[in-house]
């Protein structure tokens, strides 16, 4: 199994999980504990409990994170290389089939930092991930660097971090990129308008030059729904680590790993799948645009292209 870092985990613990999905009393210490033990959340969810099927999120019954269609679909294709036999119901999905999706998700990039902030991209699906890449080509600063031309769009980013005298260039450059695509994904006039929120603590809060935050809800004191993405960028600048609830796990250049959380779980060769959120902390990244209202603020060739619907690591449901 590849080594991940520990405050990944719980990262996406922290915001996947609906409160059922924590044994009793844990879901309000989660974050001291991820603080305190990095790595462990995962042994602080009960992964007996069933999926979470929220209103008006189109990703329907979902675990963790992972909705019932895609774990069904990725079971099919990668149980018997990870040794699983929990069933594709995503009801039953335990902690090994999690870790065992999140495993077969990993590409490693130039440094720890693109390679999460990659992963959270393919995590939940990234219509901009070619207009991304082209970008990281344009701005490398390494000459005559040999980039690779096959594999997934996902792989070849990673590839082109490497183009990079300094990756955290590229971090910013994929981390800037994918929060662009959501923020026009929850413009005026569409469905995901009342995710923005959400999805902005969860990107834009998180992803900091120094190092991976986490952040419990204050935030929504200091901003809304139209507040623009630079002043979003520029709050969580400005109150990381000042306002209750908006704390760092770990710094980029020291990312905490936890191995003894998993060490019994054998992993094996993996395959590429895809994800999406739970409406907890902002809802699957599952596009529905609204019949009733034409969006004043994107023009017809934005639409288009967020209308395109399912690239590689996408799971799309446009209606």
């Amino acid at each position: 199994m590849k080594t991940l870092s520990g405050s990944l985990y719980d990262y996406l613990l922290f915001y996947e999980c609906a409160v059922k999905d924590w044994l009793p009393g844990k879901h309000a210490q989660k974050l001291q504990i991820a603080q305190q033990a990095p790595g462990t959340l995962m042994n602080h969810i009960n992964w007996n409990v069933k999926g979470t099927t929220v209103k008006g999120d189109s990703g329907g019954n979902t675990k963790c994170g992972i909705t019932h269609k895609t774990w069904a679909a990725w079971y099919k294709n990668n149980a018997a290389k990870y040794g699983l036999s929990s069933g594709s119901n995503v009801n039953k999905m335990d902690k090994k089939g999690w870790l065992s999706y999140i495993d077969s998700n990993w590409i490693k990039c130039a440094n720890e930092a693109c390679s999460i902030v990659l992963f959270q991209a393919k995590w939940g699906g990234w219509s901009k991930a070619n207009s991304c890449l082209s970008l990281l080509k344009q701005k490398a600063d390494i000459t005559n660097y040999n980039y690779k031309t096959y594999g997934s769009v996902y792989e070849q980013i990673a590839d082109a971090t490497h183009a990079f005298k300094n990756p955290m260039d590229a971090f910013q450059i994929i981390r800037n990129s994918h929060q662009q695509y959501l923020y026009d994904l929850s413009a005026p006039g569409m469905k995901n308008r009342k995710f923005r929120i959400g999805w902005m603590r969860r990107e834009v809060a998180t992803f900091q030059d120094d190092g991976l935050y986490v952040e419990t809800g204050n935030l929504a004191n200091y901003v809304n729904e139209n507040t623009s993405l630079h002043d979003w960028r520029a709050m969580c600048k400005k109150q990381k680590g000042k306002i209750p609830g908006y704390v760092k796990l770990c710094s980029w250049d020291n990312m905490p790993t936890n191995p003894e959380a998993y060490a019994d779980i054998d992993f094996s060769p993996y395959n590429f799948g895809y994800g999406n959120y739970i409406e907890d902390h902002g809802g699957s990244y599952s596009p529905t645009f609204s019949s009733s209202r034409k969006d004043p603020h994107l023009s017809a060739s934005k639409k288009t292209e967020l209308k395109k619907g399912v690239l590689l690591g996408s799971s799309f449901n446009i209606k």
